[in-house]
């Protein structure tokens, strides 16, 4: 629809703002602190500051080349038929969606074992701040689905990543869990003896398939 259309229009020119003011804010603090020593003082928090404004700006980006089509990979210009390409992209994007969906579940077991609610850095909680990283791989994820070929097969075909990510990333999801709430579902702790067995067995061929 339309207004479905000027949403996403104003969505996305508002990531790309966000990744261009935070690469602003990564070269202007260094500068800014340059600066400051000359006059014997310092910008409080200006390295962990910068240590992070890297990190968002790496997930913004991501997610920006995610939509643009221009993430990084390699490519061959294979002489092969239209029907082999689409089920060459296919795998593709299936693998993409397995592996961002995998590391969504683990980025957010990281945000909310390995830090704690009290930890900060300046202002912002760390726990926020790393959130990016939850939000950069979920939203890579849907947009490697999205730039599946749009028969039906093709789409639920992808769309089974995200349950296989799910799967192999069982014991990141026990972690958050444990981290978040007292008890652990039987089922979840169940699930995640299974992935590890599974991850165990399909690690190498998995390196190789990357």
């Amino acid at each position: 629809t339309i207004e479905k259309s000027r949403f996403m229009t104003i969505l996305h020119k508002a990531e790309d703002y966000l990744g261009f003011f935070a690469v602003f804010l990564l070269a202007l603090l260094p500068a800014m602190e340059v600066v400051a020593r000359v006059f014997k003082t310092s910008i409080s928090h200006a390295t962990p500051y910068t240590k992070h404004l890297l990190l968002f700006v790496a997930f913004v980006s991501g997610m920006i080349t995610s939509r643009k089509k221009m993430h990084l990979s390699l490519s061959l210009q294979l002489n092969i038929k239209d029907h082999v390409k689409k089920r060459l992209h296919t795998a593709i994007m299936l693998l993409s969606v397995i592996m961002t969906t995998g590391f969504t579940w683990s980025a957010l077991a990281v945000v909310f074992e390995a830090f704690s609610p009290s930890l900060k850095i300046g202002i912002f909680p760390i726990r926020l701040v790393g959130m990016i990283m939850v939000v950069g791989y979920a939203v890579m994820a849907v947009r490697f689905f999205n730039d599946t070929p749009k028969d039906r097969i093709s789409r639920m075909l992808v769309g089974l990543g995200f349950v296989l990510g799910t799967f192999i990333a069982m014991s990141s999801i026990e972690s958050a869990w444990g981290a978040l709430f007292d008890n652990i579902p039987q089922f979840i702790t169940s699930l995640s003896g299974a992935a590890e067995s599974v991850n165990n067995a399909i690690g190498f061929p998995m390196v190789l398939l990357l």
